[in-house]
Formats: structure tokens, sequence, C-alpha cells
């Protein structure tokens, strides 16, 4: 797919001007969306012999020419079938797609034996061939589908096998992009992954980022030079849940209707803050224990269940998506770091310092007050009940944040009596109030 680029341009140069071109020359920085590639993340529940992974493009603003793909399985539980094209090659007649698959793949990262799968499509190759089209809108679109025989034995059960992006040069996981709005043969610009990413929303690109590896190209494999790729892809890993005879992770589901991370979920949950036990029934408080440490309804619960609300988050389930273990699991997210906030007092102003980023907090006077924010972008509620004044304070929305300075001032005789705070990852915040 690649061919040289005109003499003088560099390829980062080039993809911009491409991208303006083909979305206007008044396009906004929204224009330079990068291409974002996810693999499936399927919940097998029922006992089957085949099951379909589909691998969309799901969002970028440059024109696609074509891409090659390299992706590593588990050859335990799954053996690869077929793999067929998605909407993009059939609807856009496109003039290439093959695909081949590999024994003996990685298996060092995490202890699990792995093939790999190559996939390749082109628009057009030769001159007398001019595809319909290089892209489709709306997005997602279906790149290809893998299909695959499903082995699993009962060691399988309740576990998550994931299914990955992997590289062993530089050019693995490309995307081309015309160097040309015209739907012939051109100069094309290799565009590779610039982020990688877990089904959780663990970013893990940049850990380990060597070859062979699960972790993205390593950085050497940009340079200044004029046929250099350009970093402009976002992967997203996927995977299968063997989740036949699981009993189900209710995380999430607040208001018990089989659905979790609703919106719905997460109005629920803030009464619970501001009203109390009454708002709730007992499997449903159970259900807000989004970090799973045996404490549910906390705040720092329901900062994961809004950043699940609002896609930036995805728990790990009981299925063990992120096994072996978070302490040897290179792709397994840290625990939200604990941060600490210390509370001070100028007669009715409350006054933070905190080396944290915090989006969220609850507080508890006693007495009735009138409380006013100084960060006029955060969210405020509040609620009167047996002589206590509860207030509910979040940014998710309007993607505000706080840390270290005044925070809030009130109106009233009334004392600060309970404090809690999360940090914008989720992690719990040691509270000390100096009076």
């Amino acid at each position: 797919m690649t061919r040289p680029t005109p003499r003088g341009v560099s390829h980062l140069a080039l993809l911009s001007i491409l991208v303006l071109i083909f979305t206007g020359s008044s396009a906004s920085s929204q224009s330079l969306e990068p291409f974002t590639v996810r693999i499936d993340r399927v919940n097998l529940t029922t006992s089957r012999d085949e099951i379909s992974v589909n691998v969309a493009l799901q969002a970028g603003w440059a024109n696609m020419s074509g891409f090659d793909f390299l992706i590593a399985y588990e050859n335990g539980p799954l053996k690869i079938k077929s793999i067929t094209p998605g909407d993009l090659g059939n609807l856009c007649d496109w003039e290439y797609f093959a695909w081949r698959s590999g024994r003996n793949g990685p298996r060092d990262e995490y202890n699990r034996t792995t093939d790999t799968i190559r996939v390749s499509a082109a628009a057009s190759l030769n001159l007398d061939h001019l595809p319909a089209c290089y892209t489709l809108e709306p997005k997602p679109v279906t790149l290809f589908t893998m299909k695959f025989q499903v082995v699993a034995g009962s060691q399988w059960t309740c576990t998550y096998s994931p299914i990955r992006f992997y590289w062993l040069s530089c050019y693995d996981n490309r995307i081309s992009v015309p160097a040309s709005i015209m739907p012939m043969p051109h100069d094309e610009v290799e565009t590779i992954a610039q982020r990688v990413f877990e089904p959780t929303g663990w970013e893990i690109s940049g850990s380990r980022t060597t070859l062979p590896g699960f972790f993205g190209p390593p950085s050497g494999c940009v340079s200044m030079a004029e046929n250099s790729p350009v970093p402009y892809i976002n992967l997203v890993n996927g995977g299968i849940t063997f989740a036949a005879g699981c009993k189900p992770d209710l995380r999430g589901d607040i208001n018990l209707n089989g659905t979790p991370y609703e919106i719905e979920d997460s109005w629920i949950f803030a009464k619970y803050l501001l009203f109390g036990d009454t708002t709730l029934r007992r499997a449903a408080l159970e259900a807000t224990d989004m970090n799973r440490d045996s404490r549910p309804g906390t705040v720092e619960d329901l900062v994961l269940l809004m950043r699940a609300v609002l896609g930036e988050y995805t728990p790990a389930n009981v299925l063990a998506l992120d096994a072996p273990s978070a302490k040897s699991n290179p792709f397994a997210p840290p625990a939200p770091r604990p941060a600490r906030v210390d509370l001070s007092f100028e007669d009715n102003e409350l006054l933070l310092t905190t080396a944290d980023t915090l989006v969220a907090a609850r507080l508890v006077f006693s007495g009735r007050v009138s409380p006013h924010l100084y960060n006029k972008r955060l969210d405020l509620y509040e609620s009167y009940i047996d002589g206590e004044t509860r207030l509910l304070i979040y940014g998710f929305f309007t993607d505000a944040t706080f840390t270290s300075g005044p925070f809030l001032y009130w109106e009233g005789s009334g004392r600060l009596k309970e404090a809690s705070f999360a940090t914008s990852g989720g992690g719990k915040v040691d509270v000390h109030i100096r009076r």
C-alpha cells in the first residue's frame, strides 16, 4: 500500500493538508479527529460452536485507502475459522482483501499461548480499477469480521479471553490515507497507532513500547523524515467473556432493570447521597460498590459510575477481565491513587489544600445553610433532612475539576460535620479538617 510521498512534504504536514481538503477549508480542530478502531468485546452467555467478533472504524475524519492489522488471540478457547470484509470493502468496492493466520504467537506478556491474524485491504492498486468510495459516513463502520470456533472447556468458564492488537514492526496496525482526492492509485500517507487502550478504557500505550509487543509502536518509528509514518490512530482492544452459567456482575445497575451504567442509574445514586437510605433497596445499594471495596454508596463510587455512563470507563467484571492479577498483569490499570485534602475555614468559607485533582464532594452541615460555590462550572445539589443540609457537588457533565483554594461559602449558622471527596480518577480522598 505504501508509495513515496512528494519530495519536500512531510507525512505529518501532508496529512493535515489532506484532512482540511476532505472536510473543508474552515475545518475546526474536530476535523483533525484521529481514526479510532475497536475490536468488539463480546459476552458469550450461551453454549455456542461459533462466535463473530467485529473490528470497526468508530471515528476519523480522513479518507482511507487501505489498512493492515495484526491481531493476537488466545488459541486455547478459540480457533479462527474465517475473516470476511465489512461494509467498507463491500459497499465501496475495494479491490483487495486478504488475511492469514499464524501459529506460536506471543505468550510472555500474560503467560497464555496465542496465535496471530493479519488482515489487509486496499481500495485500488491498479489504474483500471476505480473504487466507489474510500470511506463511509456515518461511523461506526465494520472493517472486517472474525469468525472463531469456540472450543472452550470447563477451565474457561467464567473467564475473559482477550483479542488484542499486536506489533512485530512499526508498520503493523496501520491505515493508509490517500494523498489525493481522486479515486485512482496515488501516493499514500501511512498512519500508525498513537494510543492503545484496553476495553476498560485503561491506556496501555507507552508502558512497554518495544517490538514485538502489545503496547503500540516505539517512539523510534516516527521521525522527521519525509516517509515517516504519522501517529493518527487510537486502537481499542477487545475479547470474549465466557459468561454462560456465571453469576452476572450487577454493579452499576442501580435501578435494577438489567442494564448497568444508564443515566437513570447515576441520578438514583445521586439521590441516595442526598436523601439517604430510603432511596435504595438493599440489592441496589450493593450495586453502587463500583470499586469493590465493600463500602457501597461512596462518592468515589459515584465518580466511577458517572465515568461509565459517559463512556470513559468500563469496569472490569467478575469474569476477570484483567486476569491474572493487577500486580503482575501489564494490561490491568492500577487502582485509583488515594489522595488527601486538608479543609480549613475562614468564618463561613471553606478552603481546600490538596496536591490532587478532585471532581466530586459530598458535604453535610448541621442546621440549614445556603451554599455558594466559587467554581460556577461545578454542579451543586442540596437537600435538608432531619436538621441537616446535605450537598452533592460534581463536575462530570461540565468537565470541571477543582483543587486547592477557596471552594465554598455559605449563609446560615450551620457547621460542617461530614465531608468526603473523590479524585477525577475515582480515587478515595483522605480528609483532614482543621478547625
